[in-house]
């Protein structure tokens, strides 16, 4: 049988397609400096052991707790949070002795396994003298499973300009189990890793505030867009009008909240076929646009 689609847009709230109810303790950030390497309560430093950090020594895989005025303001390790008066920053580059990459991760509990959650965060480039990179991602893990590399901030702040240029980023996945450590490590996304003063495509320096859990629903407000969809039975997609939406990351959901399908943009086009006659949420989560369709 050829499938046939119809699509509406509902102006009214539409059953939440994501898992509420966990949170990141201390998703602020908010810590008390005391030097370098210093960290928020409830969070720790993954470590260089871990599978999923390419730091090669203990020590380069220590990130900073920062706020305006340190942990060092003359090399520019210092700034302005997103919110509160401290957010963390964390390098990745090759010293000639050392790749480093410094991340931060928590333990959550009480995850629902089959059920799609949201990891929303601000992050921004945070440059220091001689980790000068313009261009830089945050990849999430959930456990040693990569769910995410967010789209790279592009900043030219220089190394000692407080003033930071904060974007938020959202990352999904599915929960597997109960309990999950979830882990945010910086990504550089070009081969030049080495640190040298005045080098704007070397190392990396990354920052990361205000990191929550469960925030993003798929409901069609005055907050979000409509995506024009149109459904092509000879294709068995759905046809995507619009340069917006152009490699940008999508999620098709059912009103239970499992995602069903997932992927990137290609082509204008996401295929449909083997859906089950049912209703569907699309949603490109970093674009905050959504529409629901109908299979009938």
């Amino acid at each position: 049988m050829r499938d046939t689609y119809s699509f509406s847009l509902c102006m009214v709230m539409l059953l939440p397609c994501i898992a509420y109810g966990q949170a990141f303790q201390n998703g602020d950030l908010d810590g008390v400096v005391t030097g370098w390497s210093s960290l928020p309560d409830q969070w720790q430093a993954v470590p260089d052991y871990d599978p999923v950090c390419q730091a090669t020594a203990w020590n380069a895989a220590t990130p900073d707790l920062t706020s305006e005025f340190a942990p060092d303001t003359v090399v520019g390790a210092a700034g302005t949070s997103y919110s509160g008066l401290t957010y963390m920053s964390g390098s990745y580059g090759d010293d000639g002795s050392f790749f480093w990459q410094e991340g931060i991760q928590q333990e959550v509990s009480g995850f629902t396994p089959g059920m799609v959650y949201d990891i929303g965060f601000q992050q921004c480039l945070d440059a220091r003298g001689g980790v000068e990179d313009t261009s830089g991602s945050w990849a999430v893990y959930v456990d040693t499973t990569l769910v995410g590399i967010t789209a790279a901030s592009i900043s030219h702040v220089v190394y000692n300009d407080l003033d930071l240029e904060w974007e938020q980023r959202h990352v999904m996945f599915t929960a597997t189990a109960g309990i999950h450590t979830i882990k945010f490590l910086p990504l550089d996304d070009d081969t030049s890793y080495n640190p040298i003063w005045g080098d704007l495509s070397g190392a990396l320096n990354m920052g990361i505030d205000m990191i929550e859990l469960g925030k993003g629903d798929v409901s069609i407000n005055e907050n979000t867009f409509a995506v024009n969809a149109r459904y092509d039975p000879q294709q068995c997609a759905l046809l995507i009008d619009g340069v917006l939406f152009t490699n940008a990351r999508y999620v098709l959901f059912d009103l239970a909240g499992r995602a069903v399908r997932s992927g990137v943009l290609r082509d204008h086009r996401i295929s449909t076929a083997g859906l089950p006659q049912s209703s569907y949420v699309l949603r490109f989560p970093e674009l905050n646009a959504v529409q629901r369709f109908l299979r009938n």
